[in-house]
């Protein structure tokens, strides 16, 4: 089972899962190249599933990893969150989202 299969489940108290929407597509995170799609129709959602995305791996927010920084980028006219996070070791990780389809949108 690879990590996005993980995701595949319905995300329950969302709009997306109540249209049955994956939110996640795209690659793993990795790099920009391989960024997590978040398909969201505003950005309070948008953020709820970038936090999401790392607590499947890693667990808790604020408990198993920490947001250490979130930066704004735009490459080839996408718009991406890199977020990079420190885990339970003390590891540093970034993780980078595509937030193209919800990037603006409030509501």
């Amino acid at each position: 089972m690879g990590i996005l299969d993980i995701f595949k489940k319905k995300v329950s108290s969302s709009s997306n899962a109540q249209n049955n929407i994956n939110p996640f597509g795209g690659g793993d995170g990795s790099s920009i190249e391989n960024a997590v799609i978040i398909n969201a129709q505003s950005t309070l959602n948008g953020i709820m599933y970038e936090h999401l995305y790392i607590s499947k791996i890693h667990g808790e927010k604020d408990t198993k990893w920490k947001l250490i920084q979130q930066q704004l980028l735009e490459v080839g006219g996408r718009h991406y969150d890199a977020m990079r996070i420190s885990i339970i070791n003390n590891e540093i990780i970034v993780y980078y989202f595509d937030i193209s389809n919800f990037y603006g949108k409030m509501i």
